[in-house]
């Protein structure tokens, strides 16, 4: 199975590694999904598979109802089992296509930089100082615009790394029109050496809710939200599964106009804290 590709779900699919490592693939979208992660062990000369299909939630009875708990107070939060090196920098490029109608490429540049940073910087609307604290002991550089799409396919495929770490906007014409964007993570050893993020270009209209005036038009979605669940899926954080935790960033489904995910909630920052300490620890 090596160098084969994995269908994971929504047209996604992934390469396994024919080298020693791992890859990881995830999706956001209007419902919710699988995550696989695959990896290659030279010494057993074998594939290792691991799904992450979320476990299903108790029904409820007639009548009642499953409460939303507030995003500040829930401290759910779920690994990938996959987290870049303590204290590292993330140094990390965007990608534009020209493909969205309609979208400006520095405006587009901009959110998608918010959304990382606010990943990173541990941003919040819980506290009054719009941050949690002690930060997570990891950073992230920007680095500018690639001329490289991220490696990740048109048909959604997590393919072979090339060294950067790319969050862009392009075509996804063989993925199911639910789909909103994929994550790809790959691993050496024990931590990330790279992350690409693919958003879709057509099929699915982006707001920009930190540059644009007025009201989010129906039907369109948060662009700086999916990147800061994007970025953190990047960073280790996988999918708080179940209706109760819908309000925390790591929720699996992104609803319209929606800007609630663009900053994180308290088990959001408690996945990061737990992977990587607070900042300034080795």
């Amino acid at each position: 199975m090596r160098g084969k590709r994995i269908d994971i779900g929504g047209g996604v699919t992934m390469t396994v590694p024919r080298e020693n490592g791992w890859v990881s693939a995830r999706v956001i979208g209007l419902r919710d999904a699988d995550a696989v992660r695959a990896g290659y062990d030279p010494a057993e000369d074998a594939v290792l598979l691991e799904s992450g299909t979320p476990p299903e939630e108790e029904s409820p009875e007639p009548g009642d109802r499953i409460a939303e708990r507030d995003a500040c107070n829930d401290s759910s939060w779920a690994s990938t089992k996959l987290s870049w090196r303590r204290s590292s920098t993330i140094r990390w490029k965007y990608y534009f296509d020209g493909q969205t109608g309609g979208l400006d490429e520095g405006d587009f540049a901009r959110e998608i930089v918010r959304g990382v940073s606010n990943a990173v910087n541990a941003v919040t609307d819980c506290t009054p100082e719009k941050r949690f604290t002690p930060a997570p002991n990891i950073r992230a550089e920007f680095l500018g615009k690639s001329d490289a799409r991220p490696n990740i396919g048109a048909n959604g495929s997590c393919s072979r790394r090339d060294g950067q770490s790319v969050i862009g906007l392009g075509e996804m014409r063989g993925v199911e029109p639910w789909v909103l964007g994929v994550s790809c993570a790959w691993q050496v050893w024990r931590h990330t050496v790279e992350g690409d993020v693919l958003l879709r270009a057509k099929g699915r209209p982006w707001w920009l809710s930190g540059v644009s005036k007025g009201r989010c038009p129906a039907n369109h979605y948060d662009l700086a939200s999916a990147a800061t669940h994007e970025a953190l899926h990047l960073l280790g954080l996988g999918h708080t599964d179940g209706k109760a935790h819908s309000a925390l960033t790591m929720a699996p489904v992104i609803k319209a106009c929606d800007t609630g995910a663009s900053t994180l909630g308290w088990g959001d920052y408690l996945g990061l804290l737990r992977l990587y300490g607070p900042k300034g620890e080795g």
